[in-house]
């Protein structure tokens, strides 16, 4: 049974002769058993039918109770209900004198009220005095029955009562919890509105027959004082209070006293645990390795809560968003950011929840950008706005990450030099002299980024080159290629719209960022090299331990280096190497599906499906990408030209032209042919150079490089041994000294490299690093210029003498430029391309920014004849230097000719033009290009055989007139003309209205128009559809008087005639020149 307030119980013994206070239990029931107390519903009424036969005490707030006697009753006028029961029991006779009461116990009768019979039910009961009370010896009562008392005199002084003894308190362990009590009101059609409070409530054993008082104190500070009180919730601290002194994120404790009566003395206080309310982070301190991911973990300990309307959902109205970010995001330097979104979404507590509390969890990874990156970090944490003032822009304390560095990746490297001279990143060098094909060079198993290599023969055959270099992340695949008939330097796939960053360090070096920071070096060779390249790939702290391929584990155990696609150690570099071939004869059928040199429809992994984002955080405001360099703004980078822009009128990707144009290109870079535009010849006369003279000369050489006498310290742990060892043995196998030049400008881009990766060793060494680049520049500038130093991040610059261009000053402007492909291979197709066929890309092997294009442009009759119609000579467009576009100054469009040929050549200079190659623009749904027996010489002729050419135009086979449903292409029987067929209805646009229209034999010379009932229409712009209404009618001549009525749209029917195609034509047209003068007449 539940009371709105219980009694006292225990007090010192008082130790008495013949009885002792506390040989009596306290009576329950208090103070409603008073005879004023009416009953308060059934749960709280008292009935004593249960009641134990025993002494009881009925002493009260100090003051003693006394059973209601006749008199009483009497002047109480006592009825059902009274004394907090529903039949009260009071004494038969006068109630004994207390004075005269005694520790012997006097018996008297009771009596159950009953307004039709006197004391019906009776009760014998005793009275003894114990000290200063007085207790009652009871008995059960009937159902519903309750003994009455009535208010006596005070026995004890309040302020005096001594405090409860502790042990018998018995608060037990003290916490404090959180509760948050929502009041209601009408919210008219939105139901109720709720508005909560939380409560911080202090949590021990409490007996009800104490009064307890709590004290509050937020951070070591006393705060407020709450109590005396049996109840839980009264002696709560609300966040109003706490919000007059401080904000969450503080520790509170609460301290406990226990009284017998409110104004009684007060036990010893006992002080919870401290408890934080807030957030509370985890670690303010996070040591995240570099390289790594870790994360930021906080968890709420008070619940979140706001005034919210119940017939809306919840979520859009009571969202409190937790924030992480910084004052100022770092512009391209090392970091450390979110790997998802910076912030996290904490959901009000409604009135029916329960207060979970929540883990938020902010994933962060470091930025890596040089060797030089910044160590220390602080992360801001802070609440958004919100209704509740509690949590309204609450300011979480920042945390801090220390990045770890354990420089693992410092001056890590793997290369592929030359023929290729193979290095793994923990150093083991070794030679690739496999077969020719494409190699798996570098895999990171965690983020799924590849490099692959391809090889061809070269050295006079005696050895294989790498010629190609294809990089991979998630969707974007760019590509290098010098292995075919043309040279190529572009993005094969841009699905990810370009997070492969691609510098352009001059026209004949390349370096390719990864996302994660690892760089790729690509250095090209011309000349006497026959289309080489260096590949050299920089580590990057992501790489560690989470690499394969040709490039080894990069674990730093340069023992386990050969591991090879099969998951085990392999016992020499040449199984090593054949196990990370890909090409279509390999055992291996997951690295022949990964080849990007064979297949360009290759099903590519999105980065955002297996890896993370990097999230640029500032005032809760994310800026996400799939590449840390998303912050970077690099001047030379060509991945928005090659990746974004569609240049000129040329579509570069997205389209099935473009992909048939890619597949065209990827037969011609597989091609065994060599490309047209191999200008230097290998040096003859020099194919006896013993191995000793071959070694004693890249001894001088390399030994004598600026690089390696005074450089050493920025090489990279570079062995110059084997470097010589590699020189000495291309020099003996090609027959020459020129090789040797390759191998000091590889080291030369080492020390390059290593300048760049440690930007505070550059600003404090400025000196010598600028001596270093002002005498290192590519091939000497090929003793036709000299070099410099200039500002163009951190390469020396050859000027170039008169004539001469590109880095290393090899080409000469007076020599023609040689035309390797035309785009499209000279067949432009408009049936399959967006554009008008006017632009096109030509490749060769070395454009000069300079181009110039010369374009012949002739029509072509549909009987072949070719006719002269411009020549237009203009600036070409530079893409690389293996690409450039020529344009015209006609499109086919222009010209108003069966088909148009374009014969193009292109200079550098503007003088010497060089081969030419032609281009046929022609539409495939009728025409084709045909060639001569030879295969060269060609034109455009008719497709008998899929269309008709009529009125300068290509109609397909079954395609109706425009002008008579009745006449149709049908090439068999003509492909010049319209030939006869059934008669049907064609439906013709205009922007007003759809008209159906069908013509029919004209009966006069004058111009006819067909009857139409006019009717008024609202001049919107929409396009009605109107059914049409059959009606035979004669045709009728009109006056050309304008109109000013809008005609619905209606279809006039008439039997099919059996004129000559040419009348149906010439009624077709005045019946389209009449169509035009009403919509004119509407508009």
């Amino acid at each position: 049974m539940k009371f709105a307030s219980l009694v006292m119980a225990s007090i010192i013994p008082t130790l008495l002769k013949g009885c002792r206070v506390e040989d009596g239990d306290q009576l329950y029931g208090f103070p409603m058993r008073k005879v004023d107390s009416d009953i308060d519903g059934v749960d709280n009424l008292i009935s004593d039918s249960l009641l134990p036969e025993k002494w009881y005490r009925t002493v009260h707030m100090g003051k003693q109770f006394l059973l209601l006697d006749i008199n009483g009753a009497e002047n109480w006028n006592l009825t059902y209900g009274m004394c907090g029961t529903y039949y009260p029991i009071y004494l038969k006779d006068p109630h004994p004198d207390t004075a005269t009461l005694t520790n012997e116990p006097v018996q008297v009768t009771a009596c159950t009220l009953n307004l039709n019979m006197a004391c019906l039910t009776a009760y014998t009961i005793y009275i003894r005095k114990c000290g200063k009370e007085v207790q009652y010896l009871l008995t059960s009562s009937i159902p519903y029955g309750g003994y009455c008392f009535d208010e006596g005199q005070t026995l004890y002084d309040p302020i005096n009562w001594p405090a409860p003894g502790i042990d018998d308190v018995g608060l037990g362990q003290i916490s404090i919890t959180t509760r948050v009590v929502h009041t209601t009101r009408p919210a008219g059609p939105f139901g109720l509105q709720y508005s909560p409070t939380t409560h911080f409530v202090c949590q021990f054993n409490m007996k009800p027959t104490y009064f307890y008082t709590v004290n509050w104190y937020i951070d070591g500070n006393y705060l407020t004082t709450t109590g005396p009180s049996t109840d839980s919730m009264e002696l709560s601290l609300t966040e109003t209070t706490i919000m007059n002194a401080v904000r969450p994120g503080f520790t509170i404790r609460c301290g406990v006293q226990a009284s017998v009566l409110k104004e009684s003395k007060k036990t010893d206080e006992d002080l919870s645990e401290k408890f934080f309310a807030g957030v509370k982070i985890e670690k303010r301190t996070i040591h995240l390795p570099k390289g790594g991911i870790g994360e930021i973990v906080l968890k709420t300990t008070i619940p979140v809560a706001c005034q919210y309307l119940d017939g809306l959902p919840i979520h859009d109205q009571c969202q409190l968003t937790l924030e992480m970010g910084k004052k100022k995001i770092s512009q391209c330097t090392g970091d450390v950011q979110s790997t998802a979104d910076c912030s996290n979404v904490l959901t009000s507590l409604t009135a029916d929840g329960t207060f979970e509390p929540a883990e938020i969890r902010f994933p962060i990874v470091t930025v890596d950008i040089d060797y030089n990156d910044k160590s220390v970090f602080d992360i801001d944490l802070r609440f958004g706005s919100h209704t509740s003032p509690l949590w309204h822009n609450y300011v979480l304390p920042s945390v801090r990450v220390i990045v770890e560095d354990t420089e693992e990746y410092k001056s890590k490297w793997c290369y592929s030099h030359i023929d290729p001279h193979m290095r793994t990143t923990d150093g083991r060098n070794y030679e690739q002299q496999s077969a020719a094909g494409v190699y798996m060079m570098y895999i990171n198993k965690a983020y799924d980024i590849e490099v692959q290599q391809k090889t061809k023969p070269c050295n006079n055959a005696r050895a294989m080159c790498a010629c190609g270099v294809a990089v991979r992340a998630g969707k974007d695949v760019f590509m290098i290629n010098r292995c075919g008939s043309i040279h190529y330097i572009d993005f094969v796939h841009c699905g990810e719209g370009g997070i492969l960053d691609v510098l352009e360090i001059n026209s004949e070096k390349y370096r390719v960022l990864t996302p994660i920071g690892t760089r790729i070096e690509i250095r090209l060779y011309g000349g006497s090299y026959e289309g080489t390249m260096n590949i050299d790939i920089y580590m990057a702290p992501k790489d560690f331990n989470s690499i394969e391929g040709l490039c080894g584990t990069f674990d730093n155990d340069v023992n386990n280096d050969f591991w090879g696609s099969n998951g085990q150690q392999l016992p020499n570099e040449k199984d090593f190497a054949e196990s990370w071939r890909m090409d279509s004869d390999t055992q291996n059928t997951v690295l022949k599906e990964k080849n990007l040199f064979i297949n360009p429809d290759r099903s590519l992994q999105s980065w955002k499906e297996r890896n993370h984002l990097y999230c640029f955080c500032q005032s809760g405001a994310a800026s996400c990408s799939s590449t840390q360099y998303y912050m970077c703004s690099f001047p030379n980078n060509i991945t928005p030209l090659k990746c974004h822009v569609s240049k000129g009128n040329r579509k570069k990707r997205g389209t099935d032209s473009h992909m048939k144009e890619l597949r065209r290109l990827f037969d011609l870079m597989n091609s065994v042919d060599p490309p047209m535009h191999y200008l230097y010849k290998r040096q003859a006369g020099a194919l006896d150079i013993t191995a000793e003279d071959a070694y004693k000369a890249c001894t001088a050489l390399i030994n004598g490089s600026l690089a390696v006498q005074s450089y050493s310290d920025l090489s990279a742990l570079e062995n110059p041994h084997e470097v010589i060892n590699n020189c000495a043995y291309d020099v003996e196998v090609g027959g020459t000294l020129v090789w040797a030049n390759a191998h000091v400008e590889s080291y030369n881009d080492l020390v390059k490299n290593m300048i760049d990766l440690q930007p505070e060793y550059a600003a404090n060494n400025t000196e010598r690093i600028d001596v270093f680049l002002a005498n290192t520049c590519p091939s000497n500038c090929t003793g036709n210029g000299n070099c410099t130093l200039a500002n163009n991040g951190g390469e020396g610059v050859c000027v170039c003498d008169t004539f001469y261009h590109g880095a290393d000053c090899s080409i000469d402007e007076r020599d023609p430029l040689i035309i390797d492909d035309i785009e499209t291979g000279g067949k432009c197709d408009t049936a399959e391309r967006s554009d008008d066929c006017q632009c096109f890309a030509i490749r060769s092997g070395a454009i000069l920014r300079s181009i110039r294009c010369n374009v012949k442009t002739f029509k072509i009759s549909i009987h072949g004849k070719e006719e002269l119609v411009s020549e237009y000579r203009s600036n070409g467009s530079y893409e690389d230097i293996f690409t450039g576009v020529c344009c015209s100054n006609h499109n086919k469009y222009d010209v108003d000719a069966f088909a148009v040929k374009y014969e193009v050549s292109a200079s550098n200079g503007g003088s010497n033009f060089g081969n030419i190659k032609s281009v046929f623009v022609f539409d495939s749904t009728c025409q084709k290009v045909a060639h001569d027996e030879t295969g060269r010489d060609g034109t455009v002729v008719l497709n008998t055989t899929s269309g008709c050419f009529i009125e300068n135009r290509c109609y397909s086979d079954g395609e109706v007139s425009p002008f008579n449903t009745c006449l149709r292409c049908n090439s068999a029987v003509s492909a010049t003309g319209w030939s006869e067929a059934p008669c049907t209805t064609t439906t013709v646009s205009t922007k007003t209205a759809t008209i159906r229209i069908i013509t029919e034999e004209p009966t006069t010379a004058e111009p006819t128009t067909t009857t139409v009932e006019p009717t008024t229409t609202t001049a919107e712009h929409t396009t009605t559809t109107t059914e049409p209404t059959t009606t035979t009618a004669e045709p009728t001549t009109t006056t050309a008087e304008p109109t000013t009525t809008t005609a619905e749209p209606t279809t006039t029917t008439a039997e099919p005639s059996s004129t000559t195609t040419e009348d149906s034509l010439i009624h077709g047209l005045r019946y389209l020149l009449q169509l035009l003068r009403q919509r004119l007449i509407v508009q």
